[in-house]
């Protein structure tokens, strides 16, 4: 903070917004609101449009849509033919629980973008991630008309189904899907997979047998992706999609190889000790540290989003047993100021 102060950064649309986060990051909101309503006037076209773009995001995550639905609908004022702009109103719509102003929001966005590939690529993606399988199947059926990436619209679909409880469903159109057109999903096959193995991992089982079978599909699903070497983001949202289902043990396995590929990526690794925490792998085991070890070297880097700091101190207040109580009190003062309850753990997964 002194740096920004001291060398005036914040002269450039660029600074503001280093700022203003610093301030949010620290736990001064207001004082971040305050900045970026405060500097806003001094910029004009895509500046100005950058910083009432932040001042929105950091409003959703401090759980003020509202606020952040007035800002939106400022720069769409200015900016009416922008597709990508109606399609985050659409989201903050869907998070206020306005029905009727969120169909009538959706049925303009298809009336003036179903020719933008791109445009439509961005709201199936907001329906996907909120289980919205009507509009992703909607969605999945234009990018035949239109000759778009059909593909990455009939994925997003199936992740829409598992999203929306599902996964059974998500398998039989997979395999429709696969029936009817075999190369289909040729160009995106390890996030397919992955999805597939996510399906069989989270969907009911009639008996134990059955769920045995299951697993093991699953997990030859999962090794296909794995086998990818994907980025950091897809093994974050794949895990994401077990552990959510209540599969932590395969989502540790997923982030894992993640973290082992990808070693300073701290969200990764932040994820990857939630999951383990769900899956009480709280002990090091082979070339695995222990969670306290993890939580030392979380602190140190770069930091993540602000949950795994909740999910640490619940674990170290009542499994932690075997931790030396001076330890224990070091690792508890470091956590605590950091856990951020005030800030809304959907916004910062986009949803």
């Amino acid at each position: 903070m002194a740096t920004i102060e001291q060398y005036r950064i914040d002269r450039t649309a660029n600074g503001v917004m280093l700022h203003a986060l610093a301030l949010f990051d620290g736990g001064r909101i207001q004082q971040a609101f305050s900045l970026l309503e405060n500097r806003v006037a001094d910029f004009k076209g895509p500046e100005r449009d950058a910083i009432l773009g932040q001042h929105g995001r950091l409003l959703l995550l401090a759980k003020q849509p509202r606020q952040a639905l007035s800002i939106l609908n400022d720069r769409i004022s200015l900016d009416a033919s922008n597709g990508f702009l109606r399609v985050q109103r659409l989201a903050v719509l869907s998070k206020l629980g306005q029905a009727e102003d969120f169909d009538r929001e959706l049925q303009s966005i298809l009336q003036r973008h179903a020719d933008n590939d791109a445009v439509m690529l961005a709201l199936a993606n907001f329906a996907s991630q909120r289980g919205a399988s009507a509009i992703c199947e909607t969605l999945a059926n234009l990018a035949i008309a239109k000759g778009y990436d059909t593909a990455t619209f009939s994925a997003l679909h199936l992740e829409s189904l598992i999203r929306a409880g599902r996964p059974d469903l998500a398998i039989r159109t997979y395999q429709n899907i696969n029936r009817a057109q075999p190369t289909h999903f040729r160009s995106n096959q390890a996030m397919v997979q992955a999805l597939l193995g996510i399906a069989h991992h989270l969907r009911p089982k009639a008996n134990a047998a059955a769920e045995t079978a299951d697993r093991s599909i699953a997990d030859k699903h999962l090794e296909a992706f794995l086998a990818e070497l994907p980025g950091p983001e897809a093994y974050r949202s794949v895990a994401r999609h077990l552990a959510e289902g209540g599969a932590a043990e395969p989502a540790a396995r997923v982030l894992a190889q993640g973290v082992r590929l990808n070693p300073w990526h701290s969200q990764l690794r932040a994820d990857w000790i939630s999951a383990r925490i769900l899956a009480g792998q709280a002990d090091a085991r082979g070339t695995r540290r222990s969670l306290a070890d993890e939580a030392e070297s979380l602190l140190a880097g770069r930091r993540p989003i602000p949950t795994v700091w909740g999910d640490l101190l619940a674990w170290l207040r009542s499994e932690a047993g075997d931790i030396a109580p001076e330890r224990r009190r070091r690792l508890e003062a470091a956590l605590t100021p950091l856990v951020r309850p005030d800030l809304d753990k959907d916004a910062f997964l986009g949803r």
